[in-house]
């Protein structure tokens, strides 16, 4: 009889690499280390503290939300409102509104809007971008009590319709640069001229997002190609603008779908679809002229408005099945990991930003509306989901030669409070699973004896649903200790 034992501890690193769309809810994958998890659809943890696995916070709905108008796009900051700094905005298909911490109000409702896109903080001035039942504009709020909703179409010089298309921008000096269909487009401020056709990539073509950092801006773009999949390209110019032409170019496989510069990295969102249909996401950064990737996700890749950041991590919201996830380093020196971090339960996914601490998304779950926030330390009260879970990668302890047998299994948590707890599930080929219930105020070690399971591989599922959304369980460590013996 030789004796084994397997640990399970912090840091939890998230979800294992090379786990993709392809084998998820499989289960049975080995690669990587033990402190990661599988990706299953649904699954939801916090591994943002170095020190021990968590259950999410759960989201609540924001104060004032409307149960039939969708918020398309909020904005990743705090922008002043008649003298009130605390203040966010948002659009809607058909309104304006501002967002404090705690709720959300209408600003007004926009004329012929009925489908808001975007908005940026330009020049002491609210611009919001949206599209009509015909054509795109652009509106002007003062930030005070003036509105101008067709200002992009009447007022400045070169003032036109924009396309009926996404709009996503950014802003550079004197200039605003945002995405109007196959054109990008630019208005400049000291001579109050707008050009909504700077350049024109070709028929068919679509500026799915823009972005700079340094002197440098980023345009992506998607190029139409034979049964529906799509290929795209990354251009780079001068900021400034001043020439046309790109200082570079990088060709992409795969739709690209968002970009987002964090600390100056130009992080880049793309992926692959069969008729509109996701076959798999990737996160990557630019580095000279190509993409390195960094991870693959299940799911479809996010759209301009469904990225952002949160506690020191790149956040984004998977376009598919609603996931949150989470990429970035949980310390200093190591490598990025990537956190399913929340889930939207939403049937259509809507926007994510993150202007005050917390995490906001929108979406609509079947027919009704929703607007909800994310807890962030105590700056509001919140407590933990019962709909968490996290499942190990798969561990092969048998041999040849001899069975292996789980003995024992001991886990180290945090001092559990009043209805504090987790479900431990030892699952096992083909379709077993044994049972665990950690829970018991003021214990921190919890050990189970004499469990006897005959396994040559297992993996453990953890999942909160059955205790307290008050006090957490958080896990620290499991072990499990076990033996071989002869056929």
């Amino acid at each position: 009889m030789t004796k084994w034992k397997l640990e399970i501890k912090a840091p939890f690193l998230g979800i294992a690499p090379g786990v993709h769309r392809n084998i998820v809810n499989d289960f049975w994958g080995t690669y990587w280390e033990a402190n990661q998890s599988q990706m299953a659809l649904g699954m939801n943890y916090d591994c943002t503290n170095p020190n021990y696995l968590a259950p999410i916070q759960k989201p609540y709905e924001v104060t004032g939300t409307s149960s039939t108008d969708l918020i398309q796009y909020i904005s990743d900051y705090c922008i002043p409102y008649q003298s009130i700094s605390e203040n966010a905005y948002a659009i809607s298909k058909t309104n304006l509104y501002y967002i404090t911490q705690y709720g959300i109000t209408t600003l007004k409702t926009v004329t012929n809007m009925v489908d808001g896109q975007s908005l940026v903080h330009f020049n002491n001035n609210l611009y919001y971008f949206y599209n009509t039942s015909t054509a795109g504009d652009i509106g002007k709020f003062n930030l005070t009590d003036t509105y101008d909703d067709d200002w992009g179409s009447t007022v400045p010089t070169g003032h036109a319709a924009l396309e009926l298309a996404i709009h996503p921008n950014t802003v550079y000096k004197n200039n605003l640069i945002f995405g109007n269909g196959r054109y990008l487009g630019k208005y400049n401020y000291v001579n109050n001229t707008l050009t909504p056709q700077y350049i024109d990539y070709g028929a068919g073509t679509l500026v799915t997002d823009v972005a700079v950092t340094g002197s440098y801006l980023f345009v992506s773009v998607v190029f139409p190609a034979l049964w529906t999949k799509k290929r795209g390209f990354i251009y780079k110019y001068d900021a400034l603008l001043t020439d046309i032409e790109p200082l570079d170019c990088i060709n992409v496989k795969y739709e690209v779908t968002a970009l987002h510069v964090m600390n100056g990295v130009v992080y880049v969102l793309y992926g692959g679809q069969s008729y509109g249909n996701p076959i798999e996401g990737f996160l990557g950064y630019i580095s000279g002229s190509q993409i390195i990737k960094l991870q693959t996700f299940s799911g479809k890749s996010p759209k301009f408005n469904q990225i952002s950041e949160h506690g020191g991590y790149l956040a984004f919201v998977d376009n598919y099945n609603g996931t949150v996830y989470l990429y970035g380093q949980y310390d200093i020196g190591t490598n990025g990991i990537l956190i399913p971090y929340n889930q939207t339960n939403n049937t259509t996914v809507g926007c994510l930003a993150s202007p005050f601490n917390g995490l906001m998304f929108s979406g609509i779950l079947w027919t009704t509306v929703h607007l909800y926030r994310l807890p962030y330390n105590s700056d509001v009260s919140g407590n933990y989901s019962k709909y968490s879970s996290w499942s190990s990668i798969a561990q092969i302890v048998g041999d040849t030669s001899n069975d292996s047998i789980i003995d024992n299994i001991t886990v180290f948590t945090n001092v559990l409070g009043d209805g504090a707890g987790v479900t431990l599930k030892i699952k096992y080929p083909p379709s077993y699973f044994k049972t665990l219930e950690v829970t018991g105020n003021g214990i921190s070690k919890h050990i189970f004896r004499n469990i006897d399971i005959p396994v040559d591989i297992f993996y453990l599922q953890l999942e909160w649903n059955k205790y307290s959304e008050i006090n957490p369980c958080l896990i620290r460590k499991i072990i499990i200790n076990g033996h071989t013996r002869e056929k």
